[in-house]
């Protein structure tokens, strides 16, 4: 029984190694700046740190939740967004 729980426990943190990693790369891509009324970035590095730290399984429940959610969504378009209006001034002087 100790040994199936632990071989359990060893499969979370190496199946969910890589998927809490590229969660945590992606969540820290997004500026500070760009947070402000989307929430909290703090505390999605916290959920996804912990989450892996609690026998790793869980991570890949935050990672999930953070992948498909409205709030990372809602941070891509508001980068997009920024990134082309940082570009229209090159297109307006290339055009010149």
């Amino acid at each position: 029984m100790r040994m199936v729980f632990l071989g359990a426990v060893l499969a979370g943190y190496l199946v969910a190694f890589v998927p809490a990693r590229l969660c945590h790369l992606d969540i820290g891509g997004f500026r500070r700046s760009l947070w402000v009324g989307y929430g909290d970035r703090d505390a999605w590095l916290r959920a996804i740190k912990l989450s892996y730290i609690l026998f790793g399984w869980p991570s890949l429940v935050v990672a999930v939740a953070w992948r498909r959610g409205r709030t990372r969504r809602a941070l891509v378009e508001l980068r997009d967004e920024l990134r082309e209006v940082q570009r229209e001034p090159e297109r307006a002087a290339a055009g010149a």
